[in-house]
């Protein structure tokens, strides 16, 4: 018979084991990360650890107008549990939520300062993180610079802009939430769609031409959702996913050792023979690049159709709708400044493709290449976007909707940053564009 004392023991052990086997692991991954700072590629190129590369020129002065903000925004979206709560139809929305830089009312919006927007706001802005301002604190965002840059209208009266944004959403979140908004909130004189960056990154990650990733919702909740219905209508009393998630968690270093051991041994493999290396490198993206190309054109008629869906929506209740889609950093013909050099470079090695001429350059494999998260062709993928905006005001001009372009603007600045990353502002990009938003609509106020 086996004593409970002799279980408990070999529990304790076999715990001690594997705590000693993550202490190790952590032991050589940091070593490793250390070994790995300030050596450079055979182009000159320094690699780092991939969260120091990306910060490699990010200067948080260039995008933020005080530190606070950056932890108060970091506090806001580490808070237990989630920054988001779940809601029927739009299947989340922020969560209430109370700080000096950032405040959410019970109704999921974002303030534009200390104070709640009032009920009856002329203007509500919709799109994602962008607009919500997830670089920028309350009275930084671009609703709160489009606010802050309307005059008054001509009886005197304030111009209040109510930001609905939500980070991750897409289109059919965006649309949905424009619909439920309506039903609960007094009508807006201009409602503003400032979006169509998460449709396309959508169509982008797609493993199959089934384009199965088109109808998934952002910050985990597809998953989140798929694991929480499975165990509760099979009657499951462990949410499997979640408890192998927190078990990843709980040896990360080892999970970590695990991978780079893996990467070493295929690094040195592509090396000893890289003409198959290079010739499966082509292969792979020639594929991935044949069902992106197919799936971002669904992607792009989707976000196009559900932006005419709430043009239809504004202008039968007399709401004048304004479309934009969210502009593009690897597009962007400004004067690189700060972030936005690392932020331009860095997908260069983790999600574009090299091309031809590059490949055939090669003479030995860098160890970037071998586990590069994507490979997207660069000029196909900015194509492509330039064509959905193409789409989007063909379709505006149709229903005789405004449509904005803020590129030029953006281009005009050359010593400053605009993006804080490569899908969001700093708090200058974001008085920039909110101006430059406030101009065009404030004769929509007035008429």
């Amino acid at each position: 018979m086996i004593r409970p004392r002799t279980v408990v023991l070999n529990l304790a052990v076999f715990a001690a084991v594997l705590a000693a086997v993550e202490l190790g692991s952590w032991t050589i991954v940091e070593a490793y990360e250390f070994m790995q700072r300030g050596r450079k590629d055979e182009s000159g190129i320094e690699r780092r650890p991939g969260p120091q590369l990306a910060m490699a020129a990010n200067d948080p002065a260039a995008i933020y107008s005080d530190p606070e903000i950056q932890q108060d925004l970091a506090r806001h979206a580490e808070q237990p549990g989630s920054a988001y709560r779940y809601e029927s139809f739009v299947v989340y929305r922020n969560r209430p939520y109370r700080s000096p830089h950032v405040n959410i009312g019970d109704d999921g919006r974002r303030w534009n300062g200390p104070n709640a927007p009032p009920e009856d706001a002329a203007v509500w802005v919709f799109g994602s993180s962008a607009p919500w301002g997830a670089t920028n604190a309350d009275n930084e965002t671009i609703p709160a610079m489009i606010e802050a840059s309307l005059a008054r209208g001509p009886a005197g009266e304030r111009h209040a802009v109510a930001n609905d944004s939500v980070v991750g959403y897409s289109s059919w979140q965006e649309v949905t939430n424009f619909a439920l908004r309506l039903r609960d909130k007094p009508k807006p004189k201009v409602a503003i769609f400032f979006s169509g960056l998460n449709d396309y990154y959508l169509g982008w990650q797609n493993k199959t031409k089934a384009c199965e990733a088109l109808d998934r919702t952002g910050v985990d909740t597809y998953e989140a959702l798929t694991d929480g219905w499975e165990a509760r209508t099979r009657g499951r009393l462990v949410a499997w996913p979640v408890a192998a998630d927190a078990m990843r968690a709980g040896f990360k270093n080892t999970l970590e050792l695990s991978r780079l051991s893996d990467k070493f041994f295929k690094l040195r493999e592509a090396n000893a023979d890289i003409a198959t290396w290079k010739q499966n490198y082509r292969t792979a993206r020639d594929a991935e690049n044949e069902i992106a190309a197919l799936c971002v054109l669904k992607a792009s008629r989707t976000f196009v159709s559900n932006m005419m869906l709430a043009v239809r929506l504004a202008q039968d209740r007399g709401i004048v709708p304004v479309l934009i889609q969210q502009p593009l950093l690897f597009a962007t013909r400004k004067k690189l400044i700060g972030p936005e050099i690392a932020e331009t470079e860095n997908p260069n090695y983790t999600q574009f493709v090299l091309t031809d001429a590059e490949l055939d350059s090669l003479a030995s494999v860098p160890s970037y290449r071998i586990d590069q998260r994507s490979l997207w062709d660069k000029a196909l993928f900015l194509s492509l976007y330039s064509r959905q905006s193409e789409m989007l005001h063909a379709g505006a001009a149709q229903t005789g909707t405004t449509a904005i372009s803020l590129e030029a603007v953006i281009d005009a600045i050359d010593n400053e940053a605009v993006f804080s990353s490569a899908a969001h502002f700093t708090f200058r990009g974001a008085h920039r564009l909110g101006k430059a938003i406030a101009d065009r609509i404030k004769p929509l106020l007035d008429g």
